[in-house]
Parts: structure tokens; sequence; C-alpha cells
């Protein structure tokens, strides 16, 4: 049983990004033949594979990146080879990507350490099959898009991916849908201005908790406590004589 779990990358899924996949299908087309979801030869998959790991490294500088680097890592392999099958074009995140595949499928296993065996039952050394992420592998399944008709070698450690991330980029994203959701079902605070206030509070809570309470200090600091109603609302520079402030000495003058 595998563990699922998350392909961290820092390349950005940007216009840029999908310029390089656009001059890959074109400088590249002979070898993108052989990604053809019919295709049972999967050395020669494993192989062209290969091939664009190569061009992807001469092209980095075509990538955009969230951190200072000058070389791709296996996570960037497999979430660029993963985003060249699909249907880039309509798609506009990392996450998004992953969803466009629909079936994962076992192909071959390695045998006695020396031999794997393929779809067509032949025999082939076990050093010649490579995950589309670089890494050589026993296991060999396929992850195919029907709806561009391609598909890649992945290894047992790939599959178990169950979606592409950028960190840095996904958490400032989540941040502000955050932000946007706050806006649309909290009120704002007068004081750190963060739409936080939940609108099923009454009208009169104007300050979230926070500085409510950092609202209290700075009263109390400046007033003196009502003997009354123990609110700190009587000013510091009233005569030491009233006791009361101004709403419970108007009460008890009226009652």
């Amino acid at each position: 049983m595998y563990s699922m779990e998350l392909n961290l990358t820092h390349i950005v899924f940007d216009d840029k990004l999908k310029q390089l996949f656009r001059n890959t299908h074109t400088d590249k087309s002979d070898i993108l033949e052989g990604f053809h979801i019919n295709n049972l030869d999967m050395v020669g998959l494993s192989l062209n594979q290969q091939t664009l790991l190569e061009w992807f490294q001469l092209n980095i500088q075509h990538i955009n990146f969230s951190r200072n680097t000058k070389t791709l890592s296996k996570p960037d392999y497999f979430a660029l080879f993963c985003g060249l099958v699909v249907d880039f074009e309509g798609i506009n995140s990392w996450v998004d990507v992953l969803e466009q595949f629909d079936n994962v499928t076992f192909v071959s296993t390695k045998v006695g350490g020396c031999v794997v065996v393929d779809t067509s039952g032949s025999e082939i050394p076990s050093n010649t099959m490579n995950c589309c992420c670089g890494k050589c592998i026993k296991n060999t399944y396929t992850l195919s898009c029907e709806k561009t008709q391609r598909k890649l070698v992945i290894g047992s450690q790939c599959i178990t991916k169950v979606s592409i991330v950028n960190p840095v980029v996904d958490k400032k994203l989540n941040l502000e849908m955050k932000k946007q959701k706050e806006i649309q079902s909290n009120r704002q605070c007068i004081d750190c201005k963060n739409f936080v206030i939940d609108k099923k509070k009454p009208e009169y809570v104007k300050r979230c908790m926070g500085c409510y309470i950092a609202y209290q200090k700075q009263q109390s600091d400046n007033a003196r406590h009502c003997g009354d109603c123990g609110k700190c609302n009587i000013p510091v520079s009233s005569p030491a004589y009233i006791k009361l402030c101004k709403k419970c000495y108007y009460t008890k003058k009226h009652f």
C-alpha cells in the first residue's frame, strides 16, 4: 500500500512555461510522437523522456522559479512532463494538471534483479527504464491523458503523487483566496482594517477581539473605573469626586 503525497516544485506555472511547452511540441514533435497513448514501446518512451530531460535543462532560462536555482530537481521534471502532455493551454495552475490524467496502468516489473518484461513480452535490461522524473525504476507504470492521447512512463514513487504544488505560489494564492473569503463573510475592524468580524455579530461590535482588548487597555490607562458599571470610562482629568460615568450618573439622577 502506497501513501499519497504532494509533488513539490518551485517552477512557476505561467505564460512563459506554456511557451516552453509550445516550443517543445514544435521543436521535438518527432520525439513526442512516441508519447502516444497506444505506443507499447515502453523502453523507447523511457528513452524519449530522457532526451526531453536534457532538453528542459538546456532551456532552464525559459522557466520562472519561486526561488533561486540553476538546476531542475526530480519533482520539477515530473511537473514539467505532466504539464507537457496534458492540455496545458486550458489550465492556469499546477493544481489542475494531474486532474487531466485518467488512468494509471501497471506495465512491468523487475525479474531476478536484471530484467523487466514489457507489454509485448520481451525482456529488457532493467537499467534502461527510467521514470519521467529521471529516476531509474524497477516497477513500470503509465500515466495516461485521454484528452491529448499521450502518456508517460513513471515509477512506483511518482504514482503516489496526488497533486503538483508550488508551495510559495500556492501559499500566496491561498492567502489571497482566504482574504477574499473573509471580505465576503465578515465586517471590517475599525482599527486593524482586517475583515475578521463575523457579520452575524451585532452591529455595535466594531472591533475584532484583539483590537478590542488593546482598546480596553488603552482606555484603562487614560480613564478611571465607574463606581457603578465598572467600566473604564471616567477620564483621568475629571475631578476625584466624580465616581460615576455620565451614563450611570444620568440614569441614577432620573430614577
